[in-house]
């Protein structure tokens, strides 16, 4: 999401809805979830962000979590990505069976 690469709270709240719309799809591939986010702004903190976030997430129908979660490679799929090395550097179990997989 372009408030990973460095944009911002501010610049987000400022970019047109289309955008922010774009900037939030990549978090979450779900044009509903994002639209929510979006229209709540302007945020004043993360917090809030994040708060909306959430409440957008846990309100999504059925269909719109399963098409979310079509669209998202499976943790660490994306060859020679660097997030998605990080994302399964950061996952540890502490059962061997789990890791293995």
């Amino acid at each position: 999401m372009l408030l990973h690469q460095s944009i911002g709270l501010e610049r987000f709240n400022e970019l047109p809805r289309q955008k922010a719309v774009h900037a939030l799809f990549e978090c979450c591939c779900s044009l509903t979830w994002a639209g929510w986010v979006s229209d709540g702004r302007p945020f004043a903190d993360h917090a809030e962000i994040l708060s909306r976030a959430e409440d957008a997430i846990l309100n999504l129908s059925d269909e719109d979590v399963e098409r979310a979660l079509q669209c998202h490679p499976p943790v660490g799929v994306r060859r020679n990505s660097v997030p998605s090395h990080l994302e399964q550097c950061s996952i540890w179990v502490p059962d061997d069976a789990v890791m293995a997989t």
